[in-house]
């Protein structure tokens, strides 16, 4: 298997070193080198071509968030899986922007790099593991435009990012598309998969995706749960199972990415 491309952006030069070790400990990856300038970061996701990029989103001359704007403009790595690092906790809609600009997870700050390393290394392997199918594997950027996708379908339902349930969801969903918008049994195969990276069990897999699903019927947003499930959504009558708001999602997924991007 050919190694991941890491690209570390960060002007803290002790934390970004430290987070080269830590990957170059692993065969699983190849370590680029660091840089710590938002003008060398565009060249060197234009040279590199980056699997991965751990980007500093609070950086001097030019900020994570117009980094991300024109690597988009340019569509310079439309397949780089971009992991944001930030000392601030951002507002929901900047971070909304950074994940339709590419950015799959937020570290905050002060973090140990070695938490940023395997959390990465998780992230890669489950994505290897859900996504490694079927003949007609979809490429890449058709996987970054069906996160996309989910991820505005989830944040709108009033799905918490910070709860476990909302990570495997995403998964889940990503999975299903990825095998023709086909949900399989959750028990014995669908969150079997999800929970494997982790050591996690169905059944665990199970209740965190329906503690999620439940917070966000309680506290989302119930127009978008009328327009995505229809007006018999009511808060009366208790949440969806976790299959019914996996298949409906998935259909709304696969509805989307069959219309033209934007």
């Amino acid at each position: 298997m050919k190694p991941v491309r890491v690209l570390i952006i960060d002007d803290n030069t002790d934390f970004a070193l430290r987070l080269q070790q830590c990957f170059a400990t692993s065969d699983l990856f190849e370590v680029l080198p660091c840089v710590g300038g938002s003008q060398d970061a565009l060249q060197a996701f234009a040279g590199l071509q980056p699997d991965i990029a751990i980007l500093d989103m609070i950086m001097p001359q030019m900020d994570g968030m117009d980094i991300l704007r024109n690597l988009h403009a340019a569509k310079t790595t439309p397949d780089t899986m971009i992991f944001a690092t930030t000392p601030f906790y951002l507002n929901p809609a900047i971070i909304q922007q950074a994940m339709d600009l590419g950015v799959v997870y937020f570290f905050y700050k002060p973090i140990d790099p070695s938490q940023v390393f395997t959390r990465v290394k998780e992230t890669v392997q489950a994505r290897s593991r859900i996504f490694s199918a079927p003949a007609g594997a979809k490429t890449p950027a058709h996987d970054l435009r069906c996160e996309t996708i989910t991820v505005n379908y989830l944040r709108a339902l009033g799905v918490p990012a910070h709860l476990k349930g909302y990570a495997y969801i995403k998964s889940a969903l990503q999975y299903c598309v990825s095998h023709g918008g086909k949900v399989p049994n959750i028990s014995t195969e669908l969150f079997p998969i999800l929970g494997e990276p982790n050591g996690a069990s169905w059944k665990t897999v199970d209740r965190d995706v329906r503690t999620a699903i439940e917070y966000a019927w309680n506290h989302g947003n119930m127009d978008a749960q009328h327009q995505l499930f229809g007006y018999t959504v009511d808060r009366g009558s208790g949440a969806p199972t976790c299959k019914e708001f996996i298949a409906m999602l998935c259909e709304r997924v696969v509805m989307r990415m069959k219309q033209k991007p934007e």
